[in-house]
């Protein structure tokens, strides 16, 4: 898999992320791309998108 931008929805709005497939440690890895400070990993795509919502959120909330 290839490099895919998404938007994901939090409480504090909408930010991009990018997605791909790590075929090494067979994990789909996030990477922030409006908060490129926010990295995190999911099992399947489902997993990392809500992951990927969990850490903006995080990000957010520590950075007020």
């Amino acid at each position: 898999m290839d490099k895919k931008i998404f938007s994901i929805k939090t409480k504090d709005g909408d930010f991009k992320v990018s997605i791909w497939l790590d075929k090494n440690d067979n994990a789909y890895l996030v990477k922030g791309v409006t908060l490129p400070e926010v990295v995190t990993f999911g099992r399947t795509l489902l997993e990392a998108k809500k992951m990927a919502r969990e850490a903006l959120e995080l990000y957010c909330e520590c950075a007020v």
